[in-house]
């Protein structure tokens, strides 16, 4: 399906590649997995989406994000979200405010 596996999410944890990035789209509907905390630690990122119904979303990978300094915008929240890359930041504009 083109989703990220644990073995995967392993190998990138496991690589030393710096993983910060601006944005990160959660694996798997943001289900928790026993890898993904140590994901959203190692990207860093600024922006965390998940694409979801709102039934199955970890609140432990949310609050993990937060906890990373991230904004959190989900779909069934915040609709569509529009990110705007900019020179030094990236802005986001919900759908659903």
């Amino acid at each position: 399906t083109g989703d990220i596996k644990d073995l995967a999410i392993q190998w990138l944890i496991d690589s030393g590649y710096d993983l910060k990035s601006d944005v990160l789209v959660m694996p798997h509907h943001g289900y928790a997995g026993f890898l993904t905390p140590e994901l959203i630690r190692r990207v860093k990122a600024l922006n965390v989406l998940i694409n979801a119904n709102g039934y199955n979303v970890a609140d432990e990978l949310v609050e993990s994000a937060q906890e990373n300094g991230a904004t959190v915008w989900t779909s069934y929240r915040h609709g569509a979200v529009t990110l705007k890359f900019l020179p030094g930041q990236v802005e986001a504009q919900p759908f659903i405010k």
